[in-house]
């Protein structure tokens, strides 16, 4: 059967702690792109079992994705692509000293503002996950089952319009952590797996 199967990337090695200027917290955001994933954390037996039956591995380029589908691959190739990197997060230039988990929810924030306002930032990220859901449907008429190992900001973009073009959720694993799944498929597979 068809299918998409986006994955969130497995959890981040990078650490950082304390009160941080914006400055910093900027840093650390920089940083945390060139950053993989724990080393001894493994991907989910669930995970696994539903990399086993792709056809196809597609993954971001950015390190914390392309070591968390090569766990997931066990040895076969994947396909990497700055296609499928994470969101450009800002932070605001706030005058504040905060702990990591306030300016994550100023990152976010600032992100889902950006995407309200539809500046040229935002179109050209809504462009990318556009050309990106086209990319892996054109992707799944060669390859039965194409497994993408992404992004939280990016999966919920290349997620709706997966949705827009009639690909549905059949499939929930985990909320949007890391390791957390969706396994989408075409209007036709969720009509007929819904008559059964």
């Amino acid at each position: 059967m068809r299918s998409i199967i986006l994955i969130r990337h497995g959890p981040t090695a990078h650490k950082k702690r304390g009160w941080l200027s914006a400055a910093e917290a900027a840093r650390w955001l920089e940083s945390y792109d060139s950053c993989g994933i724990r080393p001894k954390d493994p991907a989910p037996a669930e995970l696994l079992k539903l990399a086993s039956a792709a056809d196809a591995i597609i993954s971001s380029d950015l390190p914390r994705a392309l070591e968390s589908a090569e766990r997931l691959a066990c040895g076969r190739h994947v396909v990497a692509t700055v296609l499928l990197r994470e969101c450009q997060m800002q932070v605001s230039p706030l005058p504040l000293r905060m702990p990591l988990s306030l300016w994550h929810v100023d990152i976010t924030v600032r992100w889902l503002f950006l995407l309200l306002s539809r500046n040229s930032r935002a179109r050209a990220e809504l462009q990318r996950a556009k050309t990106a859901a086209r990319w892996l449907i054109g992707l799944t008429s060669l390859n039965n089952c194409v497994l993408v190992i992404t992004h939280n900001a990016f999966r919920a973009l290349l997620l709706r319009y997966l949705n827009t073009n009639g690909w549905l959720e059949e499939t929930r694993w985990r909320k949007y952590g890391p390791w957390s799944a969706r396994v989408l498929t075409p209007p036709h597979a969720s009509i007929s797996a819904a008559s059964v």
